[in-house]
């Protein structure tokens, strides 16, 4: 059903294939089957053909996935190009009231070639979106000139059924925009996870859709440049629950008795300093904690600095997981009492050699450490620690990849 790929009609293909597709429909005698064959095969054919076709045209869910492509050279490996009008339509007409999934990809200048009508049609069906991605191949510091028309149209306070929005800017000069929505009775659809990342701001209309839903998010995603929008917009979220925050500056947006934050359960931290770190070492309800140490201080931080201070978070913490580790600075680590107390402790590394003092130092460790303690090798990484039984499911020990850790962070978040 691709728009994109010539199709054949399926009474050409040989003989030996529809045998394979369609055995059920051959005759049992062989002779029969030698003379009669191929009537056999195609008038059968033909029917189941076009019973598919009666039960495709007539099933909404079938058309209501709308993907294609507003590309200029080079084209974007993978994506249909946009159907003509009249076959957009007739996929809106076909879905009749199921919800839409859509999504485009675009360059950063395709207006001037692209039919109105594309427009009109996406405006009209604003009410049925559950899903718009809008990807953008940029070059410049440019928007899409068709997915900010598009914005500007559509009245997203009719998106009722609105439940993620994305906005991807693909390459370098990337920007990351996407929201997972919670519909309302009485309005427009309110965000609960948002994920930010790369050098340029919002689009002017989505950033206006967000001014008042901060208060709803219960799931923050922030990294690279957005760091001078990170801290209005903790200050903004009370109700967080979830935060991954990988921003090498932070600290410098960061200051003492900002990070108000009662509800904060799950945080990884990609980058900040031991400042930052002890300031959100105090929120009060924090469950698990993801730290990658070689941004904090670099190569230069003493894991102990950490240790030290984690008494601070020794009611409520029940997952310590630490990665890009050297074996040289474990040392210690694992029989220190701050990590002892924690029902898991993990460190993720890929050292291929872990130090001879380190090991020597678990073998001299009581029966009951080492009856805790455990070093597997997963792939090209180490995982060295222990895992309780009760936080098996735990957020930070599914995965450490930020692709996934993003969604993994929705799933946390909606649960709240």
């Amino acid at each position: 059903m691709s728009v994109s790929t010539n199709s054949t009609s399926a009474d050409c293909l040989p003989d030996d294939i529809l045998r394979e597709i369609f055995p059920v429909h051959l005759l049992s005698d062989p002779d029969d089957l030698a003379l009669h064959k191929l009537s056999t095969i195609r008038t059968h054919l033909r029917l189941v053909c076009r019973r598919w076709n009666s039960i495709v045209v007539h099933t909404p869910r079938c058309w209501s996935t709308i993907h294609f492509c507003l590309y200029g050279p080079p084209r974007i490996p993978r994506c249909d190009p946009p159907p003509p009008p009249k076959t957009l339509a007739l996929f809106f007409k076909r879905s009749q009231n199921t919800p839409l999934f859509i999504k485009i990809y675009s360059q950063e200048s395709v207006l001037a070639d692209t039919p109105y009508d594309y427009l009109d049609l996406l405006v009209n069906t604003v009410d049925r979106w559950e899903t718009l991605a809008l990807e953008v191949r940029i070059t410049e510091y440019h928007e899409s000139d068709f997915h900010s028309e598009l914005l500007e149209r559509c009245p997203l306070e009719r998106a009722t059924g609105l439940r993620r929005l994305s906005w991807t800017q693909k390459r370098f000069l990337g920007r990351y925009f996407n929201s997972i929505f919670t519909p309302t009775h009485n309005g427009p659809p309110v965000p609960h996870h948002l994920a930010l990342s790369g050098p340029l701001g919002f689009p002017s209309r989505l950033e206006s859709l967000l001014d008042g839903f901060y208060d709803n998010l219960t799931s923050l995603f922030i990294t690279y440049t957005f760091a001078k929008d990170a801290i209005p917009i903790l200050r903004m979220t009370p109700r967080i629950v979830s935060l991954h925050a990988g921003i090498s500056a932070l600290n410098s947006h960061l200051n003492i008795n900002t990070t108000n934050l009662p509800f904060l359960r799950y945080l990884s931290l990609g980058s900040c300093n031991e400042h930052t770190l002890l300031e959100f070492l105090e929120v009060p309800l924090l469950t698990e904690l993801r730290i990658c140490l070689d941004a904090i201080g670099g190569e230069y931080f003493d894991p102990k600095y950490l240790l030290d201070h984690l008494a601070r978070s020794r009611y409520s913490l029940r997952v310590l997981v630490l990665t890009r580790i050297g074996a040289d600075r474990l040392v210690g680590f694992f029989q220190h009492p701050s990590i002892v107390a924690l029902p898991t402790a993990k460190v993720l590394s890929k050292s291929s050699a872990l130090s001879r003092e380190f090991l020597e130092s678990v073998e001299e460790a009581d029966s009951d450490f080492k009856a805790r303690f455990r070093a597997t090798k997963v792939g090209e990484r180490f995982e060295l620690g222990w895992v309780d039984e009760t936080t098996v499911d735990s957020l930070f020990l599914k995965n450490g990849r930020h692709d996934i850790m993003e969604e993994t962070l929705l799933q946390y978040a909606g649960y709240y």
